[in-house]
């Protein structure tokens, strides 16, 4: 931590708090005249960092937002400066503790959270929400402004029984110039106060804001995580699908008004969800006042003064007395390991253990930290998003450990913790195999070359390399009944029984220099007579679809165009499942054309496959290569495009069984599948709009209002102003010649083939 008081222009910093992403924390002194003196946080740039643009954009960007936000429940930022070419952000010292320590501490000594002090911070937290959901700028206007960052480590109790919000450093506002900070937000480590609409990259308003204080207050009451599982990708899961079992079962005996408070918070519809801050704020103001509940900053501050000793003499715990400790993702995550209390730890870099007040860094996941993310064997930090340019074969000596996750941007290196992924040495981890027995086809052939697995790189293999099978994604140690154990509030911490041990190293250069590129699977041909067929020349991809949708239909639809083949499997209506012959089509070779993965990233990630069970979304994380979440996000717009592909055809045909079941367990989708109808649509080519112009050029289309399925529904902008001037009397022609631009007149008739395509529109 170096010596303290050290000099830093006119502040005395005295001690860091934390040090992780782009900046560190420092608290600090500001010096004034008579001896005057005031603490402060100092938030540093990184001197590594000093010179990218990027980085020194956000920094002054997140300088610049919360300068604005002067409310007393949010952390001030005073100034903004720059001292020996390093830029430093001044904020409000908040003495005290936060959330998560608040949490910790309770779980420590067995006790809950009371649920009048609960609904009384999160009462607080939803005021500053309130503050900033609707500040405006200098002329009037809404800023727009969405935290997208609300976690226990972000709300901070003083010893005074203040409450307050602070890291608006991912905030997004309504500001163009301002596309970096929301690109590089919605990668935030802390996926289990995400939104779902933050998961699946919807527009983000308050209710996103909302959902997540819902997570915080629920947590508060329960005294456990409310999405926690063992796998990352499960957590993003449960988050998407607002999946409340777990509040079921710890929050079973919560008094039921505030249930129903906690629970409207939580709902997946945003419509259904509390409109607003102020109006879940309000909620439980009502609550608490029902209930004759008053509290005041007199009983928060009663809890933080109990509390703070414990806190701060953890954090002050000499290193040699603790155990080697995940860095701050695996806190976030809920994987830390647990001290003899039970209480999961913290470290930084150095050694020195972080605990409230913390106002945690961010930017992580705009771009790797160099010191601390694993070598690729081109030689080239692995990163999910940056160009690259070298081959694997252009440095062979370096190579990636997985037994160091990625989560060890705050962590030494030296102090190894249990790896993100199962060890292949142990049996117990169904997810990985030794190189001496050779992956499994599905069939149960063997194969002999590790790119040749078929669940390898296919569609079917990004969607298996996802969600496994729950016996072969989870070890022993969580393959037992959750009511068994006693579970603190970190209850998903590594079971110390799991033995260390490291995967073999990385095959060489040359080894996968030798590997064949990886090839489709044949798919499998059906002996039995579908249940309907057709060519698309007569009917459209896009009115098969949408009679699928709209029926609600559950089977396996089978499209054909020259030697193009692909499966795609509907359930209830929706696309459950694609699959594809189509080499492009791989999701290795997706990620690879899309400049997530190099080729040599590629290459080696398919080399090192068996020994993450044959799961390439597993392989690709447990590198280093994705982060979870760009894995799930990734695989959900190569199924998308692969549909809009099909919607774009006018040759082929197709074949339609009803009821056939997906044999493969497949990675859950969740989309607006009349959204990809609508881009199916906008993409076709010119050619083909020309030739369903010249088909139906002389139809006088009328708008047919008797399908529950509105226009809307397709999110095409224009389309339901189109809609509405359907009325019969005017020839499709005559429509598309009434626009100037050639442009226009295309994307009119696009339009108007999806609504003709999807019976919104019919010939009079």
């Amino acid at each position: 931590m170096g010596d303290f008081p050290i000099g830093f222009g006119r502040y005395s910093l005295i001690e860091r708090l934390a040090v992780g992403g782009m900046a560190e924390l420092f608290v600090a002194t500001s010096p004034g005249e008579h001896g005057f003196q005031k603490k402060v946080v100092i938030k540093r740039l990184l001197p590594q960092l000093i010179g990218d643009e990027t980085y020194t954009a956000m920094f002054i960007d997140e300088a610049k937002l919360t300068a604005r936000l002067v409310h007393p429940k949010i952390a001030q930022t005073f100034e903004l400066g720059k001292v020996d070419g390093a830029l430093y952000i001044a904020m409000e010292y908040v003495d005290g503790i936060d959330v998560l320590a608040l949490l910790r501490e309770f779980a420590a000594r067995r006790r809950r959270v009371d649920p009048q002090l609960a609904a009384w911070i999160a009462h607080e937290v939803l005021d500053a929400l309130d503050y900033a959901h609707n500040l405006k700028d200098d002329t009037g206007q809404p800023l727009g402004i969405v935290h997208r960052d609300i976690s226990p480590s972000n709300v901070l109790c003083s010893v005074r029984g203040d409450v307050k919000l602070v890291d608006f450093g991912i905030a997004r506002a309504k500001d163009p110039d301002r596309a970096h900070k929301s690109k590089s937000g919605t990668l935030k480590g802390k996926y289990g106060y995400m939104s779902p609409e933050q998961v699946i990259e919807l527009p983000l308003d308050g209710r996103s804001d909302v959902f997540s204080v819902g997570v915080v207050l629920a947590e508060l009451l329960t005294g456990r995580r409310l999405f926690a599982a063992p796998n990352e990708l499960d957590v993003l899961l449960m988050v998407r699908d607002a999946k409340l079992g777990r509040f079921d079962k710890y929050g079973f005996d919560i008094e039921p008004g505030l249930q129903t408070i906690v629970r409207k918070a939580l709902k997946k519809p945003l419509e259904e969800r509390w409109a607003s801050a102020a109006a879940f704020r309000d909620a439980l103001a009502e609550w608490l006042f029902e209930h004759r509940h008053r509290i005041t900053n007199k009983h928060v501050a009663e809890v933080v003064n109990e509390l703070r000793e414990s806190v701060n003499a953890r954090r002050n715990r000499p290193a040699s007395e603790a155990p080697a400790l995940p860095g701050l993702d695996e806190i976030a995550h809920g994987r830390a390991p647990s001290d003899s209390m039970g209480i999961p730890q913290i470290q930084i870099e150095g050694g020195d253990e972080i605990s409230a007040p913390v106002i945690s860094i961010n930017y992580e996941d705009a771009q790797p930290d160099p010191p601390a993310r694993p070598i690729s064997s081109d030689g080239m930090a692995a990163s999910g998003s940056t160009k690259r340019a070298e081959t694997v074969q252009a440095r062979p000596g370096r190579t990636p450990t997985p037994q160091q996750p990625v989560v060890a941007r705050t962590q030494t290196p030296q102090k190894p913790v249990i790896a993100r992924v199962p060890t292949p040495q142990k049996p117990a981890v169904a997810r990985t195999k030794t190189p001496q027995k050779p992956a499994r086809t599905p069939s149960g052939t063997p194969s002999d070359a590790v790119v040749e697995i078929p669940i390898a790189d296919t569609i079917s293999a990004a969607v298996e390399a996802i969600v496994q099978p729950e016996q072969d994604k989870k070890p022993k140690s969580f393959q037992r009944e959750e009511d068994s154990v006693t579970r603190n509030f970190d209850d998903l911490t590594v079971d110390p029984g799991i033995e260390r041990s490291f995967p073999p190293m990385t095959p060489s250069a040359d080894e996968l220099a030798r590997k064949k590129p990886p090839t489709p699977p044949a798919l499998s041909d059906i002996a039995e007579p579908p249940d309907d067929a057709g060519d698309f020349s007569v009917t459209s991809p896009m009115r098969v679809l949408f009679r699928l949708m709209t029926a609600r239909a559950t089977g396996l639809l089978v499209v054909a165009v020259g030697g193009i083949k692909k499966e795609i499997y509907v359930r209830d209506g929706q696309p459950e499942y694609v699959s594809s012959n189509v080499a492009s089509e791989l999701f290795g070779n997706y990620l690879v054309t899309k400049g997530v993965l190099s080729d040599g990233e590629l290459a080696m990630a398919l080399a090192m496959m068996p020994h993450y069970g044959g799961k390439l979304g597993d392989t690709l994380v447990g590198l280093g290569l994705l982060k979870p979440l760009e894995v799930f996000r990734h695989l959900t717009r190569q199924v998308r495009t692969k549909i809009i592909d099909v919607c774009t055809w006018n040759k082929g045909g197709f074949a339609w069984y009803a009821g056939r079941e997906n044999p493969r367990e497949a990675f859950p989708l969740d989309f607006n599948a009349f959204e990809i109808l609508g881009a199916g649509a906008m993409a076709l080519s010119d050619d083909v709009t020309d030739a369903w112009l010249a088909k139906h050029g002389s139809s006088k289309l009328r708008a047919s209002r008797t399908r529950r399925v509105g226009p809307e529904r397709f999110e095409v902008k224009g389309l339901v102003e189109l809609f509405e001037t359907l009325d019969g009397t005017r020839t499709v022609t005559k429509i598309i010649d009434s626009r100037e631009e050639r442009e226009e007149q295309l994307k009119v008739a696009r339009m108007l083939c999806l609504l003709e395509a999807c019976d919104l529109a019919r010939p009079s």
